[in-house]
């Protein structure tokens, strides 16, 4: 079937994900998921549902010709005013001036800092390319930085894209797994060039990733875990209420951290950022 692209960004599209995980009908299994453009080089199109920012082949991508489709019809002038006013306080709540508490990179869909923010804390912008930061360029991490340096946050906050380094990337035939990894080390670098910044500042930071990911066998993360005071810590997220969807019992998804933080605060931290209040007995 013939592209629909070129794409610009900005532009709603369609975009067919696959589920390895299931099959149906002999192949696997997949659904159309909306998003938007919010990058492209050459045939490759990064795009934005909401929950991650995937690089799709345009030829995989199809025009999303509904424009009302996301648009907000209140069905009650009550209902519209709460969610104005809603909209208002967390804008209002993202500091961009003065010293800040907490700063998130790779934020994605930026709950913890909402969570944070909502908490009264003085929450900083989130740093992620859906707010124009390319952390992947030097002059996105630039941009960072003079964040960073003028804001001071106490604690920083770090997800670094996964998914060059989790199980699901040992599927991938060399060199094209060693090619993805190479792209996405200088996230990873950067990663802990603000972790060592936040140390040399008495100051704190939180870095996380799966439990499986090859991220933590990088040289440079294990440079840092030799520092004082740096900690490793697994959180299984049952401990903040994951539950499995069909039985509804807890699922024990592990998720790691190098963290200098106090560690009678690690869990409260994460829950907060979880907005979920932590689970006795996990």
């Amino acid at each position: 079937m013939p592209s629909d692209g070129p794409f610009d960004v900005g532009e709603k599209v369609f975009y067919w994900q696959v589920d390895p995980s299931k099959i149906k009908h002999g192949k696997a299994h997949g659904r159309w998921i909306r998003g938007k453009i919010v990058g492209q080089e050459g045939a490759i199109c990064i795009i934005d549902p909401g929950t991650a920012l995937p690089s799709v082949n345009q030829s995989k991508l199809r025009k999303d010709h509904d424009d009302w489709q996301d648009a907000p019809i209140p069905l009650e002038e009550e209902a519209a005013e709460e969610q104005s006013a809603s909209l208002s306080e967390t804008l209002w709540l993202a500091t961009s001036h003065g010293k800040l508490y907490f700063q998130e990179l790779f934020s994605g869909s930026a709950h913890a800092s909402s969570a944070c923010a909502d908490a009264g804390l003085r929450t900083g912008s989130p740093i992620d390319l859906r707010t124009g930061f390319d952390l992947n360029t030097q002059a996105g991490q630039k941009k960072a930085w003079k964040q960073i340096t003028q804001q001071q946050p106490t604690v920083i906050f770090l997800a670094p894209w996964c998914l060059p380094w989790c199980q699901w990337s040992n599927m991938v035939p060399e060199p094209r797994r060693s090619e993805k990894r190479k792209a996405a080390l200088p996230m990873v670098e950067l990663c802990v060039k603000v972790a060592l910044y936040q140390i040399s500042h008495q100051r704190y930071f939180l870095i996380e990733n799966p439990q499986g990911s090859q991220l933590w066998n990088l040289s440079c993360i294990l440079h840092l875990a030799s520092f004082s005071g740096v900690t490793w810590q697994l959180l299984n997220m049952c401990a903040v209420g994951l539950k499995d969807r069909t039985s509804g019992l807890p699922f024990p998804k592990g998720h790691v951290s190098y963290a200098q933080l106090p560690c009678w605060c690690y869990l409260p931290v994460v829950s907060l950022m979880l907005r979920r209040p932590p689970t006795p007995g996990h």
